[in-house]
């Protein structure tokens, strides 16, 4: 789509869509992909079914919280009213899907449900359930408290607990129970011309970032000077 200018609506149609596909192939992922070999032996729409649409469904959910969360930290009045109504309404989805999705992963893997619930794993592990628990409740607290800036770093803790635990789980599985990320590592030449190109690009992407960070500290405003 060389020359096509995009409007607020095209991008309002495009972003959900993204988000929901990222959704999905995390339920894929979850599933599992059929190898045979090295090679790929699966059919064109392994990845569509009910599991992963409800996955997809959750993280929209999800990016929908940090986003309301976001404008109650960015902005005030009117608009952070809002948001703050917006952030309390996602926030008992989010909660529904992640139970779903907490219970679902060891019952269609037998190993991951091996590791969460055998001892003394299971004892290692019980914190992070207890921290994503906590970071809901002081979520749903601080969005009726006038709470400004938490419920969105909490809701980043969401996120962060919800991730570390799929990565436990499938730990070192590149593909479920697979091929492990040694397994599918490139040859070392490669990863050290990736290395050196991380070197020199990760530092500038970092500190761009920061920079925009900066640039627009604050609240969002009317005012010129914003």
């Amino acid at each position: 789509m060389w020359g096509h200018t995009y409007t607020r609506d095209d991008l309002t149609c495009v972003t959900p869509r993204i988000l929901y596909a990222q959704g999905v192939l995390i339920g894929a992922f979850v599933q599992g992909v059929k190898i045979d070999g090295r090679s790929f032996a699966g059919s064109p729409f392994d990845w569509l079914n009910a599991y992963s649409v409800m996955t997809g469904m959750a993280l929209v959910f999800g990016y929908a919280l940090l986003g309301a969360t976001w404008l109650v930290m960015k902005t005030d009045g009117i608009t952070q009213d809002w948001a703050r109504k917006c952030a309390a309404y996602v926030l008992g989805y989010v909660g529904l899907f992640l139970v779903i999705v907490s219970i679902s992963i060891p019952m269609m893997n037998p190993s991951v449900r091996v590791l969460w619930f055998s001892m003394p794993t299971f004892a290692y592990l019980v914190p992070i359930p207890l921290a994503t628990a906590t970071c809901f409740v002081f979520i749903w607290r601080d969005l009726h408290k006038g709470s400004e800036y938490r419920p969105f770093l909490l809701s980043l803790g969401v996120f962060a607990t919800g991730y570390l635990g799929i990565g436990i789980s499938f730990w070192p599985w590149l593909v479920p129970f697979e091929i492990t990320f040694r397994q599918a590592a490139a040859a070392p030449p490669s990863q050290s011309l990736l290395l050196v190109g991380t070197v020199i690009l990760l530092p500038v992407v970092l500190t761009y970032t920061g920079f925009c960070y900066y640039l627009f500290r604050g609240k969002a405003s009317h005012e010129s000077a914003y």
